[in-house]
């Protein structure tokens, strides 16, 4: 029982994932869609720095990357006009 309890966050982080897989089943609300992509993207991203702290890497390169890659996606979206800065 000590093991899984060691183990909780790793195990509801792979759940909430595998869940996300339901969402386009479920509803076909593009609100919906969004907030479970940003939710499944947080997941990801905070799972990975967990994965390096776990490991003891102590290192600011992967949220810097992830920021750089965020800064760079939000910067072609508004030029390619993937995205739109207003509603």
């Amino acid at each position: 029982m000590a093991r899984l309890n060691q183990f909780g966050g790793e195990i509801a982080a792979i759940a909430i994932l595998g869940l996300s897989f339901l969402v386009p089943f479920v509803t076909d609300s593009p609100f919906v869609y969004s907030t479970q992509n940003l939710i499944a993207v947080a997941v990801t991203a905070a799972f990975s720095v967990y994965i390096m702290l776990r490991m003891d890497l102590l290192t600011f390169a992967v949220p810097a990357f992830m920021a750089i890659g965020g800064y760079a996606a939000a910067i072609a979206g508004l030029k390619g006009g993937i995205v739109t800065a207003s509603p």
